[in-house]
């Protein structure tokens, strides 16, 4: 049936939650209200910090996400010469055409809890000629200072930090009502997707793919833990790493996107500001985080452990259908053995993944640098080695029709 409450704009959790343009809600005819009743009772020891208000819109956002996390995944593309009309074209009937200034849109490519991301040319500017992304924030939260404040930071750390695995930034534009921002079009297909469809034909992906992967992921994670090696003053955690954010491009190059949940490290080497808000994705957060207690590099590691752990043994670790039982598991389970899913897991790995998936921070990795050291040592005692060859081939064979970066290359 259709979901006719108000939406309530939630920035503290920026679950992928599709926005509702006349689209199906969550079926209310029961269930709902036992799982929300649940979830309050044991909301309280793990948001302790968290306002009564924002406890009761975690527990209507974990229920849409519940249903709805995957929704409008679709992808288009559409070859950019020809075109001379500013009209969009190929705009699925969910999609509603804005008005993006310099830019032409093309089609919607995903919406998420926050925004949602657009492919489009530009017509003007340094970047014309050019096919971008452009990513928007959703207009049910631009009343919302939070929101705004975020999508701005966004924007400013995506333009400072600048590396070769990690998605680049252009500009922000601010042309009310609209906020959004263009960034690079990568091409290729996120490791959530390649690996779903992998499973899907009863396949894995190569181990010397995996190990690139999380080699690229770990590499971008020290350049923004470090602040560009000492480039910058502005070092951030990334604060959601999932699979969804992990481009693997046609070349194998990978890229870590979406810096929404970004925040900047204080002295201690910590968030500046935490808040007691729960932010990110569940199966991916770290223990602390779903404990809504301040994040470090550290939680980032986990996170990259737990996605490296199911690169490897093909099936997800945490992830529950309730979204409750998600974070119940993150807070309070081991990992299990890798053997026990992969029996021939090489052991050098076990022993690795028990250290990046430790509950207590202070038995994980000291930094992305050692994390991706021993990553490359165990490959090379197991004969395995890091392959952007092999990863290309995975993204040929599983996504041969992912779309395809910006012709004219990097800017």
């Amino acid at each position: 049936m259709k979901h006719d409450k108000p939406k309530r704009p939630v920035p503290a959790l920026p679950f992928l939650v599709a926005e509702a343009e006349g689209g199906e809600g969550p079926d209310e005819s029961g269930g709902a209200d036992d799982h929300d009743e649940a979830f309050a009772e044991a909301l309280e020891p793990t948001l302790p910090e968290a306002k009564e208000s924002d406890k009761a819109a975690i527990r209507e956002q974990l229920a849409l996400a519940t249903a709805q996390r995957e929704a409008d995944r679709s992808r288009a593309m559409t070859e950019p010469a020809g075109r001379t009309s500013s009209a969009p074209v190929g705009l699925s009937p969910q999609s509603k055409a804005w008005d993006a200034g310099p830019f032409r849109l093309v089609s919607r490519l995903a919406v998420g809890g926050m925004s949602e991301v657009w492919l489009a040319d530009a017509l003007q500017g340094t970047l014309a000629g050019r096919t971008v992304v452009l990513k928007r924030l959703l207009p049910t939260l631009r009343g919302t200072p939070d929101c705004v404040e975020r999508f701005r930071a966004e924007a400013r750390f995506g333009a400072a930090l600048v590396h070769p695995n990690l998605a680049r930034t252009f500009e922000l534009y601010e042309r009310p009502p609209e906020l959004f921002l263009s960034q690079e079009l990568l091409g290729g297909e996120t490791l959530g997707l390649l690996t779903a469809a992998a499973r899907k034909k009863g396949e894995r992906l190569h181990p010397g793919a995996v190990l690139h992967a999380i080699d690229s992921l770990l590499t971008a994670l020290s350049f923004l833990h470090t602040g560009g090696h000492g480039q910058s003053e502005l070092r951030l955690i990334h604060g959601d790493v999932n699979p969804d954010n992990l481009v693997a491009r046609p070349d194998g190059q990978v890229k870590l996107i979406d810096l929404g949940l970004a925040q900047p490290l204080g002295p201690t080497g910590v968030v500046t500001s935490p808040d007691g808000a729960l932010r990110g994705t569940p199966a991916y957060m770290a223990p602390e985080q779903v404990k809504a207690r301040p994040l470090s590099p550290k939680s980032d590691l986990f996170s990259a452990g737990v996605l490296l752990w199911e690169l490897l043994a093909n099936r997800p670790l945490f992830a529950d259908e309730s979204q409750f039982e998600t974070l119940r598991r993150v807070r309070e389970l081991p990992a299990p053995p890798l053997r026990s899913v992969w029996p021939e897991a090489p052991t050098s790995f076990e022993r690795l993944l028990v250290r990046a998936l430790a509950k207590d921070e202070a038995q994980r990795f000291e930094s992305a640098e050692e994390f991706a050291a021993a990553l490359r040592q165990a490959g090379h005692r197991e004969g395995m080695s890091a392959s952007p060859e092999l990863l290309a081939a995975e993204v040929a064979r599983h996504a041969p029709k992912a779309p395809r970066a910006d012709p004219q290359g990097p800017l």
